[in-house]
């Protein structure tokens, strides 16, 4: 991409495409175009991909050119991104932000390790409702090396809406809405309840990783049920719980085999998809 005025008006204007144009770009690159034009511009189009692009494309980028996009950026969209780096490569970012925002974002980063935001997980696949298929599969795609079977789904706020299973994905065409994918809607966690809360096994029902919420109420993580069990619950709550998860993952295969089992209405979806 280049950054002539064409190119920045097609930002302005449809940042989701172009979203999908950086996808396709080596990441230096990505990053060295995104730190070259007006930070409004950089955080207009980060904003509308997934939390993992964004984190690659920061880490490539000067600090202070990514500073300035984080600015310019809504503090929940910052935050999400900022917790997906590594502290060695967060450090120098934050550095370059003014003194009072840096607490800021280093305060809603921070949680107690007993509690469930101290244990949750952050490096979650999270998607906004104005995206697609195609945004989906290509979110799961940065997160090679990490064993991905549900994205959460959330509005321009953060706020949750859903988990949907990454096999449903394969069922509908690239250019297909997420909002209408079929959604579960599990019970969410609070970041600052303690760990010991979350031992019952009526609350998980049959989910094995449960939206975590900042006190916002915006997403700020996942918390697995593996991570509960290990350990930390008594024999008979683990014992149910485990229940819970045999019967979740049994859930998965079954459709997984269906997905597998009817390859014709798989063709059909991408011949639609691709017209």
């Amino acid at each position: 991409m280049s950054t002539d005025s064409l190119s920045l008006a097609f930002i302005e204007r449809r940042p989701a495409a172009a979203v999908r144009v950086l996808n396709a770009l080596p990441t230096a690159e990505a990053a060295q175009f995104l730190q070259s034009i007006p930070s409004r511009l950089a955080a207009r189009a980060i904003g509308r991909a997934s939390a993992w692009s964004a984190s690659v494309w920061l880490v490539a980028m000067r600090a202070n050119g990514a500073a300035a996009i984080l600015r310019a950026m809504p503090y929940l969209d910052a935050v999400a991104i900022l917790r997906l780096l590594r502290a060695d490569a967060r450090e120098p970012v934050l550095a370059e932000l003014p003194r009072r925002l840096r607490r800021d974002l280093e305060r809603s980063m921070s949680y107690p390790p007993d509690t469930v935001g101290g244990c949750m997980l952050v490096d979650i696949i999270v998607l906004k409702t104005g995206q697609t298929v195609a945004d989906a599969i290509d979110a799961v795609g940065k997160a090679a090396g990490h064993a991905v079977d549900t994205f959460f789904l959330v509005d321009d706020q953060r706020r949750y809406l859903g988990s949907i299973g990454v096999h449903e994905l394969f069922r509908h065409p690239p250019t297909h809405p997420l909002a209408e994918l079929p959604a579960s809607k599990a019970r969410p966690l609070l970041a600052r309840q303690s760990l010991q809360s979350t031992l019952e096994a009526d609350v998980w029902g049959t989910q094995v990783m449960l939206p975590v919420l900042g006190r916002r109420r915006h997403l700020v993580g996942g918390l697995p049920l593996g991570q509960v069990l290990s350990g930390r619950a008594d024999p008979q709550v683990a014992q149910r719980s485990m229940s819970h998860l045999v019967d979740a993952y049994f859930g998965i295969g079954r459709a997984l085999l269906e997905l597998f089992t009817r390859p014709a209405d798989l063709r059909q979806g991408h011949r639609e998809g691709q017209a």
